[in-house]
C-alpha cells in the first residue's frame, strides 16, 4: 500500500460515520490537514493549529494499522474539541475513550 493524504482523509471520514466517532461532533475532513510525514520516531501525530492528522510513512504498511493510528488521532482531535485536557497526553479522559472505541471498533485497547 503507498500512504496517500487522500487514504488519511477516506479513513478519517470511514472512522467518523462509525460509534462513537459519529457522535463527538469532529470537524469534517475539509477542516483538516492531512499529511504523510517521514518520520521515524511516531506512528503519528495530531497538531491543533492548524487542526492537523500526520501519519508515519516508514510506520504503516497495513491498511489496519493506519486504520488505528488515525483513530488514535482522532481521539486526540476530540480531547482539543472539548478542551478538557491536553490533547498530548495520554491521561486517564485519553484512555478512557480509546477503550470505548476499542469496544465498540474491535479494536485492542492497548494498539490505540
Amino acid at each position: 500500500m503507498r500512504l496517500t493524504r487522500k487514504i488519511l482523509r477516506a479513513s478519517y471520514d470511514f472512522l467518523c460515520q462509525l460509534p462513537p466517532y459519529n457522535r463527538m461532533r469532529l470537524p469534517p475532513s475539509s477542516k483538516l490537514r492531512f499529511v504523510v510525514s517521514k518520520r521515524t520516531d511516531i506512528l503519528g501525530e495530531y497538531l491543533s493549529d492548524p487542526p492537523t492528522i500526520s501519519v508515519s510513512l516508514h510506520s504503516h504498511e497495513h491498511v489496519i494499522t493506519v486504520l488505528k493510528t488515525v483513530a488514535h488521532e482522532m481521539i486526540h482531535a476530540h480531547q482539543d474539541m472539548v478542551k478538557k485536557d491536553s490533547i498530548l497526553e495520554h491521561n486517564a479522559a485519553f484512555k478512557k475513550t480509546a477503550r470505548r472505541v476499542a469496544s465498540l471498533l474491535g479494536f485492542d485497547p492497548k494498539e490505540l
